[in-house]
């Protein structure tokens, strides 16, 4: 199955394959735990799309994937999912963004002395100053004076499988249990918006926006059918709002603006369900999906 590959870019991280998915698929902007240019057709596409497949019965590829840390020279500090119940550079948004190094291990970071924490050392790109990183900061001293190393090299469990090893059959066990029907999607409108903005999202989902690839494809004639912004690929619904440089580049200032984990998005739809894995009240969720539809209204 694709999945394994999820397996082995995380595993596997000295292996030439690894280096060029990375160099060609890799961003600054986003900071996605396999990356991905939904732009470039290929496999590679196809392998971070099942993401998605496998979330809707239940395995959740980013956190099913986790190292017990031993040296420390194989697991990347932000990136990785070593520590807590997510990669800290979702739980520690603001530090990360200070972080000069995104991609560091943890044996950048962290020192080890029996197995204990001896030394922190950071390289920020300017000090840590505002009241909310001084925060972050604080608890992520805590979080790692309390974490205690293995003896040994890193280690990368599957968490859903008792041994610890990758398996295909653990995931196809799990799909076999999962009800096979997904239901359709159900796009939600929202009162705090006008109707307008509304219209707009639903009809960029449904692919109904005037973009240039749709003029073109209605036989109108478009001099130029790539995008406005980036003026690399063609202008779709899709491209515009989620693999855009441009675009990306807004939902991180967005999300960043909100105090909420940077999107996620292989598609438009993750990029309007957002809001539900923000954790707060009903209320939050509902102003962080306006937020989300105003943006798409303004891009």
């Amino acid at each position: 199955m694709l999945s394994k590959w999820w397996w082995r870019f995380k595993t596997d991280k000295d292996g030439l394959w690894r280096r060029v998915v990375w160099a060609f698929h890799h961003n600054n902007i986003s900071w996605a735990p396999v990356p991905a240019k939904i732009s470039l057709a290929g496999p590679w596409k196809q392998i971070v799309g099942i993401y998605g497949n496998l979330n809707q019965v239940g395995i959740d590829l980013s956190s099913a994937i986790r190292c017990k840390v031993g040296c420390g020279l194989k697991v990347a500090f932000w990136l990785d999912l070593w520590i807590g119940n997510q990669p800290l550079y979702i739980n520690f948004s603001l530090l990360f963004a200070l972080e000069k190094v995104k991609n560091c291990n943890v044996a950048d970071r962290v020192s080890w002395e029996f197995n204990s924490v001896k030394k922190l050392t950071w390289d920020w790109c300017r000090h840590v100053m505002s009241e909310s990183e001084q925060e972050e900061l604080t608890e992520l001293m805590l979080l790692l004076c309390d974490f205690n190393a293995c003896i040994g090299p890193d280690l990368w469990v599957w968490s859903h499988d008792a041994s610890g090893a990758f398996s295909v059959a653990s995931i196809k066990c799990i799909s076999a249990s999962a009800s096979r029907s997904v239901p359709e999607y159900l796009f939600l409108w929202n009162k705090l918006v006008p109707k307008k903005v509304g219209i707009v999202t639903w009809r960029a989902l449904s692919e109904r926006l005037p973009t240039r690839a749709a003029l073109a494809a209605r036989n109108i004639y478009i001099e130029d059918s790539r995008c406005l912004f980036c003026g690399e690929y063609e202008e779709s619904s899709e491209h515009i709002f989620v693999s855009c440089h441009f675009s990306q580049t807004v939902w991180l200032i967005m999300t960043q603006w909100c105090r909420i984990p940077p999107i996620i998005a292989f598609s438009l739809k993750d990029i309007i369900d957002a809001y539900i894995s923000v954790n707060g009240s009903r209320k939050k969720q509902k102003i962080i999906s306006a937020i989300v539809q105003v943006v798409i209204w303004c891009l």
